[in-house]
């Protein structure tokens, strides 16, 4: 996106409407400028001149290295069982047995199968695989990977649908459990980020100086009425370069991410090349860069690329965590940080696309495994133990499409992949209700989860403790609530009528309105002199006394606190659950 005029003083009459200052970038490294200009916004970052210049090197062999040392230092531990030999010939390659090599380097391939049937590693063809195969013979989006690994001078690259036997579901259990190995090991993922299938390739034809355009306009900014307004970001007077705070964003805004298992390949890789059809982009623990940025370098690139990655989720802590070592002693507000970050990824990743619906936790079980190592904490189907029960309160996202267009009772799979409270137990985008400030008032008393090598759970156990209450939620007006008729604003518990600010069925039909309620978390929203108590709607399992299945999520105001509105209401003493004292139930959720 272009201003609509790129030479101007910052003056009253201009059409300027704020200009923002971030708090974790260096003052002279850039801001974020905002105004309008034909009744469109405009948002850009600003490299000042004088800093630009100054950190403009050549790229080639005696330009600094940009690699993360951390990175660097990172070898093929765990190897591959198979890898394709691109160096055996120049016009064929063919696939490897690893167990007896030595192997230092290799790459991986991140591409989307799509619907096109393309050459398979599987008993059949085993034989002629490990002889040779043609390069010409090879989809296109191999063939180019080849060339990518051959030019960055390594030998060997690693693609699923060739080092994985296809036809053998005990080799795709032993090598999906290493898949988060064979990332985080490997020298650089290749991304064929435009790619549909694997006709799509790696290269198209376009204008690369449109990139560089986008780094080469400058703006003079002088005093003016506007003093206050420069001086309050720190900006000096003096020429600014301007870059589209989107460009980032809308560079990975492409098929390839937007697939489940991509999530786990580009977090634990350690560098990574994005291949699209307007520009190359580059990522590491260092720098996020692309073409038209490549000639920036230091610290200015690195601030300015937090920004960038801003525009879609940001998940650099965690990136730095699972390809870095353990970070050690880290302070709370580090872990908080590290909880809201895990947050946004599972939203994130509810939205990807997913072949087999069996594999939700599958593709996330490498990078599971990694922060397992990395931070203190146990992970249950999806969910960290320290986070709990605060992190059962998910909903189903009913702002996205996906969410809206799936059937209601179409929204869990058919296969038991996770128990009912877990976000992964439902295929359609979730919402992580961020509660890390509330107060708990339901204790988790057991939970245990069981798995697979390769993350497939087979058995979970939660039992909680807690007051658990009878509930019908009432017609009235005036009220949108999901999934019920529209009018549905209050909740009758023992009689008592309170308001519902809403209600997010997982899967139950419409109309349903009598559930059990579990009281999890009560949390105060800025600026609000009410409180909000997140409850669970709970449905009677058939598989006896004191289980139940999540259905819900409902949020309830409160005019009082949680203890003052419930002091006056009995929790349940019906024959489905075990009464442990007085306001106080134990029930083992499924």
């Amino acid at each position: 996106m272009t201003p609509p005029n790129l030479s101007w003083s910052v003056q009253e009459e201009l059409p300027v409407l704020f200009v923002t200052f971030t708090a974790d970038m260096d003052r002279d490294a850039g801001t974020i400028l905002f105004w309008a200009g034909s009744n469109n916004f405009y948002t850009f970052i600003l490299y000042p001149e004088r800093v630009l210049s100054s950190l403009i090197t050549p790229i080639g062999p005696g330009s600094r290295d940009t690699l993360s040392e951390t990175a660097s230092r990172l070898k093929s531990t765990t190897t591959p069982s198979r890898l394709i030999d691109v160096g055996y010939s120049m016009s064929s390659v063919r696939v490897i047995n690893t167990k007896d090599l030595s192997i230092e380097s290799y790459a991986t391939l991140s591409h989307c199968w799509g619907d096109l049937k393309v050459v398979q590693l599987n008993k059949d063809t085993m034989p002629t695989l490990f002889h040779e195969i043609s390069t010409a013979t090879l989809p296109t989006t191999f063939a180019h990977a080849v060339e990518v690994v051959r030019f960055l001078g390594l030998r060997y690259l690693w693609i699923d649908s060739l080092c994985i036997l296809q036809d053998s579901t005990q080799d795709w259990e032993t090598e999906s459990s290493k898949m988060g190995s064979i990332y985080r090991h490997a020298y650089i993922n290749i991304a064929a980020s435009s790619a549909k299938d694997s006709s799509g390739g790696l290269f198209f034809d376009r204008d690369a100086s449109n990139s560089k355009s986008q780094i080469r306009q400058a703006i003079p900014v002088t005093l003016g009425s506007a003093k206050d307004n420069v001086n309050s970001t720190g900006m000096q007077p003096g020429k600014y370069h301007l870059v589209d705070q989107h460009l980032w964003g809308s560079g990975m805004a492409n098929p390839l991410n937007a697939r489940a298992w991509v999530m786990q390949e580009r977090l634990l890789s350690p560098r990574i090349l994005h291949f699209t059809q307007d520009k190359i982009y580059w990522e590491c623990l260092e720098e996020k860069s692309c073409e038209g940025l490549s000639t920036l370098r230091g610290d200015l690139i690195r601030q300015a690329s937090t920004l960038l990655l801003r525009t879609e989720v940001d998940i650099t802590r965690l990136r730095n965590i699972v390809v870095s070592e353990a970070p050690g002693t880290c302070s709370t507000d580090w872990y908080r940080k590290f909880h809201v970050a895990w947050d946004q990824l599972v939203e994130r990743y509810s939205k990807c696309g997913l072949t087999k619906e069996g594999d939700k936790l599958i593709a996330v079980h490498g990078l599971i495994n990694r922060l397992k190592d990395a931070i203190p904490d146990r992970c249950h189907a999806g969910h960290w133990e320290s986070q709990m029960p605060a992190s059962l309160c998910w909903h189903v996202n009913w702002g996205d499409p996906d969410a809206s267009k799936t059937p209601i009772h179409h929204r869990r799979p058919h296969e038991w992949l996770a128990p009912s409270w877990s976000w992964a137990s439902v295929k359609v985008p979730v919402c992580c209700r961020i509660l890390i400030d509330g107060i708990n008032v339901v204790d988790v008393v057991t939970i245990k989860t069981s798995c697979l090598g390769n993350g497939k759970l087979q058995s979970s156990q939660l039992r909680l403790r807690g007051a658990l209450y009878t509930a019908v939620v009432e017609k009235g007006t005036g009220c949108w609530i999901s999934d019920f008729e529209e009018g549905h604003e209050h909740i009758l518990i023992n009689g008592i009528s309170l308001c519902v600010d809403g209600v997010y069925l997982d899967d139950y039909p419409s109309g349903i309105s009598h559930f059990f309620i579990l009281p999890v978390v009560e949390r105060r929203e800025n600026f609000e002199e009410s409180s909000f108590l997140y409850c669970l709607m709970l449905e009677p399992a058939r598989t006896g006394r004191g289980a139940f299945v999540r259905k819900g999520v409902a949020m309830i105001r409160l005019n009082n606190s949680y203890q003052e509105t419930f002091s006056r209401l009995a929790p349940t003493s019906c024959c489905a659950v075990e009464s442990k004292g007085w306001n106080m139930n134990i029930i083992d959720l499924l």
